[in-house]
C-alpha cells in the first residue's frame, strides 16, 4: 500500500497531529498499480496517475486542515512533481514514464485525495511535461503559485502590461515573489511589497521599486505621495482583513483593485463587501475587492515554464524535508511561520528511486507474465496429447498394457 500524510486519528489542530502512514489501495486514489504498463480500473478515461517526486506545503493547509482534513483518510496537497506510471485509455499528451508537474484538480483536492503521497492522480489537463533542465524541486513547487499568481494577474487583474502601479503584500511568500517577477516580467511600471525583516535584500535582488516593514504598524506611510491614492492593484498574499482599510488610503477610488489568496491570517473579508459583488461597491467609491479561485490551467504553466527558461523568473526554495512524520511535520512549521521565504518542499522519493521501483514493478509483471505463459504452455500440450489419444482410441490404460 502507497504511504500519504493524514491527520492522526481525526484529530484537529496544528502539524503534531499530521503523521505518514499506509492508506488503504481502496481509495481509488492511491492504486497500487501492479502493472505500469495497464491503467488500474479505476483510473478515468482522462486521468494520469503520477509516482510523486517532490510536493510543496502551503500555510494554508493547516488552516483549512482542521475541518477539510479531519479524516484519516483524507490527504493534503495539490502540488506535484514527478514520474507518469498510468494513463487513462483518451490520455493522448502523456505516456508512461514522462515527467510531469502541476497542480491537482479542485475536485480531487476538494475530497482530500491530495499530493502528499507516495501517488497521486490528476487530469491531462492539469500537468504539463517537465522541461529536461528544471529539477524536480522546482517543478514540484510549481504548480499552485504559479496559477494563483498567474489567474491573480491575468484574470483579476485585468492583465497589468500597461505600466499599472501594483503592492504586493506578503511579498516573502511564494507567491507574492512569483507575483512580483510576473509583474515586472509584464511591464508594471511600480512594484511594492511588504516583507518580514532579514528578507529585504532578497526582495531588492527582484527589482522593487520599494520594500515596506511588514510589522509596521501603518506601512501606508512609507509610500510614496506619488502612489498614495494612485495604486492599481494590491495583491494580498497574506490573506485575512488586516490590511483591507490600509489599502483604501492607497489605492485608486472606483477603479483600484484588492485582490487576495485566502491565507493564514483569518477569513476573507467580512460584512457587505465580502458578500456581494466586489465590483458593486467600486460605483461608491470603493476599490473592487476580489478573491482569487483557481482551477489548473495547462497554458498558464507553460507560460511560467517559458519565463523561468528565459531567465525573467526564478522560483525560491526555502527548505527541503524528507518524506516521515517528522519531517512533514517540520516543513509544516517551517512554512507556517513568518521566517520561510520561499517554497517549502516535501521530498516524496528521489528520480532514481521512482525509476528503480517502476523498473522493479516492470520485472516483477514480466516474472509473472512468463511463469503464466510456460503455465499455459504446458497446458496446450498435455491438451494436444490428450487430444491425440482420443483420436487413436487410447486411454491411459490402453497405454500402459
Amino acid at each position: 500500500m502507497p504511504k500519504a500524510v493524514v491527520r492522526d486519528n481525526s484529530q484537529s489542530g496544528g502539524p503534531e497531529t499530521f503523521c505518514v502512514r499506509e492508506v488503504p489501495a481502496i481509495n481509488p486514489y492511491f492504486c497500487s498499480c501492479q502493472s505500469v504498463r495497464k491503467a488500474p480500473r479505476s483510473l478515468g478515461s482522462y486521468d494520469v496517475a503520477v509516482r510523486v517526486a517532490y510536493t510543496s506545503v502551503d500555510p494554508a493547509e493547516l488552516k483549512i486542515g482542521a475541518d477539510k482534513y479531519s479524516s484519516t483518510s483524507c490527504v493534503p496537497g495539490t502540488d506535484f512533481s514527478g514520474l507518469v506510471i498510468a494513463i487513462g485509455d483518451k490520455v493522448t499528451k502523456y505516456a508512461v514514464g514522462d515527467e510531469v508537474f502541476g497542480e491537482i484538480a479542485q475536485s480531487s483536492a476538494s475530497y482530500g485525495n491530495g499530493t502528499w503521497s507516495e501517488e497521486t492522480i490528476t487530469q491531462e489537463d492539469c500537468c504539463v511535461l517537465k522541461p529536461p533542465t528544471m529539477p524536480f524541486t522546482i517543478a514540484g513547487s510549481l504548480g499552485s503559485i504559479a496559477l494563483t499568481s498567474m489567474t491573480a494577474i491575468k484574470y483579476y487583474s485585468g492583465d497589468i502590461m500597461g505600466g499599472q502601479k501594483i503592492l504586493v503584500i506578503g511579498g516573502c511568500t511564494g507567491t507574492g515573489m512569483m507575483l512580483i517577477q510576473l509583474a515586472k516580467a509584464y511591464g508594471s511600471a511600480f512594484i511594492a511589497a511588504t516583507c518580514s525583516s532579514g528578507n529585504e535584500a532578497r526582495m531588492h535582488s527582484l527589482g522593487l521599486d520599494l520594500v515596506l516593514d511588514e510589522s509596521s504598524k501603518d506601512w501606508t506611510a512609507d509610500l510614496p505621495i506619488l502612489v498614495q491614492n494612485n495604486l492599481d492593484v494590491i495583491y494580498d498574499c497574506v490573506g485575512g482583513t488586516a490590511h483591507w482599510d490600509y489599502s483604501l488610503k492607497v489605492l485608486k477610488p472606483s477603479w483600484g483593485k484588492y485582490i487576495t489568496v485566502p491565507g493564514t491570517e483569518g477569513e476573507s473579508l467580512p460584512g457587505l463587501a465580502g458578500t456581494f459583488n466586489r465590483k458593486f461597491w467600486s460605483f461608491f467609491g470603493y476599490p473592487a475587492y476580489y478573491e482569487v479561485k483557481t482551477c489548473p490551467n495547462a497554458e498558464y504553466l507553460a507560460e511560467v515554464v517559458r519565463l523561468i527558461e528565459a531567465g525573467k523568473v526564478k522560483v525560491f526554495i526555502d527548505s527541503e524535508h524528507p518524506f516521515t512524520t517528522e519531517g512533514v511535520r517540520a516543513a509544516l512549521e517551517r512554512a507556517s511561520g513568518r521566517d520561510a521565504s520561499g517554497r517549502v518542499l516535501i521530498k516524496i522519493e528521489s528520480v532514481a528511486e521512482s525509476i528503480d521501483r517502476i523498473d522493479t514493478e516492470i520485472e516483477e509483471a514480466q516474472r509473472a507474465l512468463a511463469a503464466k505463459l510456460a503455465k499455459a504452455e504446458e497446458l496446450r500440450v498435455l491438451t494436444v496429447k490428450a487430444a491425440e489419444r482420443k483420436r487413436d482410441g487410447l486411454t491411459p490404460r490402453k497405454e500402459r498394457e
